[in-house]
């Protein structure tokens, strides 16, 4: 991991340096070299990650660990003698948790029992459940296929898997066959898992709104069951879970500071480079690499930057966001709340699941 951090620390670096430089001077050639030593010697990702997972734990957004999460945040970028450590809030639509294991069987034309969870942002099932036969979607791109099976969707649970949306869809059209799917009136949504039972947790909408039915994940295996079993005849399930939600809240990214050595105290554009990743995390696991590796790598960067003892010719503005797997509510708002600002960001650098550059946006003259 500590190799990892590399890259990404460069190229933070790289572009906290004057463009277009005709040589490197021999203090950037000493500083590069330190920062590069800083890591491999000294890195402290893994031990980020661990306190992460570990101490705190799954951290979906606004819950108790998260709120735990973002006061373990702020104190290591305190600590670490960061300046204009703060918090900047944005409003969640819904915040959710579970509040009872997802229970779940296939019930004809025999009895197996289901690995299932409930997904994210997904109401509770009524007391006694749900039961009926199941709807297999295997192909609902473009919308208009989807469109043309409103009718036997109605009232029905589907089932969804990646066969479902067809080789490499765009984000774009799956999250808007999402949303048309979410119109409409099924009785409940199955969205396949991986192997072995293991969960990815996902949630229908993107926005940090509750869907409008129940939404459960089930087990890879489960899933290629029922799709055997539905090529002989109708397939019936039961399942239930119970979550915990509550309204409209506000909820905290975490934003940290190293001042620029030139542009720190003027207007002038190009003067800032966002490094960035976000602190939640889906509630099966503990969160350790989407996106623990990500939150670990922006405080390690923060950490060997500082030790280096010498400023950025640009500041370097640390930030980890709230909201992400819910659709970028946290990182959405804070474009929004700082759109005035977007002349003077000269780059955005975002690591997510991993401690790699994941994201580059420019902006400014130079595009």
């Amino acid at each position: 991991m500590r190799l990892a951090v590399l890259p990404f620390l460069l190229s933070s670096l790289a572009l906290a340096l004057p463009p277009a430089a005709p040589s490197v001077s021999p203090e950037t050639r000493i500083a590069v070299r330190n920062l590069v030593g800083e890591v491999l010697v000294n890195g402290q990702a893994y031990d980020y990650d661990r306190q992460l997972s570990d101490t705190i734990g799954p951290r979906l957004t606004g819950s108790d660990n998260y709120v735990q999460a973002v006061t373990w945040a702020q104190q290591q970028f305190t600590s670490l003698g960061l300046k204009n450590v703060h918090t900047e809030p944005f409003t969640m639509p819904a915040l959710w948790e579970p509040e009872t294991p997802a229970t779940g069987d296939i019930t004809a034309p025999r009895l197996q029992h289901l690995h299932i969870y409930s997904a994210g942002w997904s109401p509770s099932t009524p007391d006694s459940g749900i039961t009926g036969p199941i709807v297999y979607l295997n192909d609902f791109l473009p919308i208009a296929k989807l469109e043309a099976d409103k009718a036997r969707i109605a009232g029905q649970i589907v089932l969804l898997d990646n066969q479902s949306s067809g080789d490499k869809p765009a984000i774009g059209d799956l999250i808007k066959a999402l949303a048309t799917l979410n119109g409409f009136a099924p009785k409940a949504v199955l969205l396949a898992g991986n192997a072995n039972g293991t969960q990815n947790a996902t949630s229908l909408t993107f926005d940090g709104t509750l869907s409008k039915f129940p939404v459960a994940q089930i087990g890879g295996e489960d899933e290629l069951l029922i799709k055997r079993l539905l090529e002989k005849g109708p397939v019936t399930i039961h399942f239930s879970f119970k979550n915990r939600v509550r309204p409209a809240t506000q909820v905290m990214n975490v934003v940290a500071e190293i001042p620029g050595r030139e542009f720190a105290d003027t207007t002038a554009p190009d003067s800032v480079v966002i490094v960035g990743g976000h602190l939640d995390s889906w509630h099966p696991g503990t969160g350790a690499q989407d996106n623990g590796t990500g939150s670990a790598t922006v405080l390690d960067v923060a950490r060997s930057v500082q030790a280096l003892g010498r400023p950025p010719r640009r500041t370097l503005r640390f930030i980890l966001f709230g909201g992400e797997e819910q659709g970028l509510v946290g990182s959405t708002a804070y474009a929004k709340q700082h759109r005035a600002d977007m002349p003077s960001i000269a780059a955005v650098l975002i690591s997510d699941t991993g401690p790699a550059c994941q994201g580059l946006v420019r902006h400014g003259p130079r595009g």
